[in-house]
């Protein structure tokens, strides 16, 4: 069952944000606007496979 209700994509990270927390993480408050070019939105990044602050907010600009 390896992977079972998980799906991947790549998309787009537009800008980051902070705001509340993830809904199974409240302290992790890093969001993400997203794009697939067609539509876009904010995820928390606690969902994301960035690597962290510390990876990203040098490379992707704030909202």
């Amino acid at each position: 069952m390896s992977g079972a209700g998980r799906r991947a994509a790549v998309v787009l990270l537009a800008c980051w944000t902070t705001g509340d927390g993830a809904a199974d993480n409240s302290g992790y408050r890093y969001w993400m606007r997203i794009d697939n070019g067609i539509a876009f939105g904010y995820v928390n990044d606690w969902y994301l496979s960035t690597g962290g602050p510390g990876s990203w907010q040098q490379i992707i600009r704030q909202c």
